[in-house]
């Protein structure tokens, strides 16, 4: 390996070089070694002492190696570094191309008896996968056995899912505990989900908007193209933490916010077999206006921070659905509610200022409180500031966009008295 093709002009220790080119040389054979037979590695090719972090980061930055030591604080995932990518693609694909290899899962659980259980409870393991996309851990060691992922490194390859926002963990449901389901952890892929939406929805966020329910709506356009592979999954997995019971479709979610009383919605926009747009709607009572604010920003921090985190490059702008016109909607079938570019109404200074909305009766004029709502302290939330449109000059500040939406909205009982005096 010549450090030179990774970084031209910058001398590197010899040491780091030996370091990787024996690693390379053994990823076949070997393709992971824990953390700390990486440090007795480091040591028998001479890297100094006190510069073997250093060295693992130049490895991880030349793609030599793949290590996360900031995941989690007492994650597996840590205490081991990877060499073989072909492996972790190898054992990602068992996962989701789990129909081509179900007679070998069949195969491993009967010899190996990982699960130990009967037939018929394996059965409802593989149904449960495929028409709800969850896999427990049990299933999953039957997936990855046949590699040889067992112990430690088995969690620590299942931490890796979960870091890529490929999977989150789903509680076991009350009807399940007490039976002879497997213990240990469930997973959600929302790449595994059917184009079927439940009939639940129905039930939970229908058509008509109901009486003392106030309805707001954002939208994320895609500029000259669909919506990028995979994008709809991981901000499924990454809003997971904020909600509290979900019914989910390969297209679209519907949600309850943590506190079980905002109702969230998101659906891809169906324009033939592609979409270039995401819908994000949220439902609360009449008078908790202000929530809504709250619970939008929260989508729209969530998903800047998972679009400039894996789609960089991607050009995409934020708009607002009037929600004037979704309030004429509950009488008027053929309103089709306008929209406004989203840093014009969330960054405006006065919320008095009139806009024309051109899809109620004509050219009705509106004030901008009657578009989006207002924050309700006295002090307008900065949090949207720079971030619409989605560009690179905004990666910078996502992080701290992400920060805020964290401690700001979370949709909990305990931080409802300070989400109103919130300053930034």
């Amino acid at each position: 390996m010549d450090n030179e093709t990774y970084f031209p002009g910058i001398k590197l220790p010899r040491s780091w070089i030996v370091l990787g080119d024996s690693i390379a040389s053994k990823k076949d054979d070997v393709p992971f070694i824990s953390y700390r037979d990486f440090t007795t590695l480091a040591e028998e090719c001479n890297v100094a002492n006190g510069h073997v972090k250093s060295a693992l980061r130049y490895l991880q930055s030349a793609g030599i190696v793949l290590h996360y030591e900031d995941y989690k604080k007492n994650s597996d995932l840590k205490q081991y570094v990877f060499s073989n990518a072909n492996l972790l693609l190898a054992l990602f694909g068992l996962v989701f191309n789990h129909n081509y290899y179900m007679d070998e899962i069949r195969f491993v659980w009967k010899n190996a008896s990982i699960l130990k259980l009967p037939e018929f409870d394996f059965e409802m393991l593989r149904k449960n996968l495929r028409e709800k996309a969850v896999i427990g851990e049990g299933l999953l060691k039957c997936f990855w056995d046949s590699i040889g992922i067992k112990g430690d490194v088995f969690r620590a390859i299942l931490s890796l899912l979960e870091k890529f926002d490929l999977c989150y963990e789903v509680p076991i449901k009350e009807e399940d505990e007490g039976t002879n389901m497997p213990k240990g952890r469930h997973f959600m892929f929302p790449n595994l989900l059917k184009e079927t939406v439940p009939v639940e929805v129905a039930t939970i966020w229908p058509k008509d908007i109901p009486e003392d329910i106030l309805e707001y709506r954002l939208s994320l356009q895609f500029m000259n193209t669909f919506i990028p592979f995979g994008f709809l999954e991981k901000v499924s997995v990454r809003i997971n933490p904020y909600l509290e019971y979900r019914l989910n479709w390969k297209w679209g979610l519907v949600a309850f916010c943590s506190d079980g009383q905002d109702l969230i919605h998101i659906q891809a926009i169906q324009d033939g077999k592609q979409s270039s747009t995401l819908m994000f709607s949220t439902r609360v009572l009449s008078n908790r206006e202000s929530m809504a604010r709250h619970v939008l920003l929260l989508l729209v921090a969530v998903t800047n921070r998972v679009l400039t985190h894996y789609y960089p490059g991607v050009l995409a702008f934020w708009f607002v659905h009037c929600s004037h016109c979704i309030e004429l909607s509950r009488s008027r079938e053929d309103i089709i509610p306008d929209t406004f570019p989203a840093d014009n109404i969330v960054m405006a200074n006065d919320l008095n200022t009139m806009v024309k909305c051109s899809n109620c009766s004509g050219d009705h004029i509106l004030k901008l409180k009657e578009v989006f709502p207002p924050n309700s302290s006295k002090y307008r939330s900065s949090l949207l500031l720079s971030s619409f449109p989605i560009c690179h000059r905004h990666i910078v500040l996502m992080p701290f966009i992400t920060k805020c939406a964290t401690h700001i909205l979370q949709v909990k009982h305990q931080y409802r008295r300070q989400m109103d005096t919130y300053i930034i």
